[in-house]
């Protein structure tokens, strides 16, 4: 299938190369180079931060959700496989949704802020689950963090693109994806620390909940500074 992906991709490549250097040397420091711009620009960095936070709520839900619903509440592998299947399929359509909701309504950063308002409801319904409840009941509440923390990825994309300095949309993808990577790494490990010290798989699910608060909570921030700084403009304008 990569083979075939890269057979199928050559029509786009003069395109997507046309602004390639071939006589530019590789170095080493250029690695660090796109980390660097990140950390330059407060809006790319606070992207970056909450790329970090949101990709350890979503590897956490997709790593062990089917472990907590057969081990806590009783559901057999190939229920709570299917269950698991809902969150992933509503990520995949929570994907396109967002991002018209962020073209068309709320914008890129109130749609990211509303994605970690779910991601708390989300993670602590899907903690407050319990053996019995109807499978429809259960599905929604799977689809909703499914939606959010599954789903959250293209309006960050596209948001890192807008904010990124002209002509280095790239670069600044490249290294807020670093960050974005450490969470995958680090989020999965976590999760399974805190369920295997308190012996309880409903607290580490709960506790998905700081991550996206934390994200919430740095994008308000921003958010007020960016107020702060076009009020401070807006009389030098005028």
């Amino acid at each position: 299938m990569c083979a075939v992906c890269a057979v199928l991709s050559q029509p786009l490549r003069a395109a997507l190369d046309a602004d390639r250097q071939p006589s530019q040397a590789l170095a080493l420091g250029a690695l660090f180079r796109p980390v660097g711009m990140v950390l330059g620009h407060r809006s790319l960095a606070v992207l970056a931060a909450c790329s970090f936070l949101f990709s350890a709520v979503q590897v956490s839900v997709t790593a062990y959700m089917v472990t907590y619903l057969n081990g806590s509440l009783g559901m057999t592998l190939l229920a709570a496989g299917a269950a698991l299947s809902v969150s992933q399929l509503a990520g995949v359509v929570g994907r396109i949704a967002w991002g018209a909701v962020a073209d068309r309504g709320l914008g890129p950063r109130n749609t990211l802020m509303l994605l970690a308002v779910l991601m708390i409801v989300g993670s602590v319904l899907t903690a407050l689950l319990q053996p019995g409840w109807p499978t429809a009941l259960i599905w929604a509440i799977v689809a909703l963090l499914g939606a959010s923390a599954i789903g959250w990825n293209g309006v960050y994309l596209a948001t890192v693109a807008r904010q990124a300095p002209p002509g280095q949309a790239a670069t600044a993808t490249g290294g807020t994806l670093m960050f974005t990577f450490m969470g995958v790494v680090l989020g999965s490990p976590a999760f399974g620390a805190l369920a295997g010290f308190s012996g309880s798989y409903r607290l580490a699910f709960a506790a998905l909940a700081l991550p996206a608060a934390l994200a919430l909570g740095l994008l308000l921030w921003r958010a007020r500074q960016v107020r702060r700084e076009a009020a401070l403009q807006a009389p030098e304008a005028a």
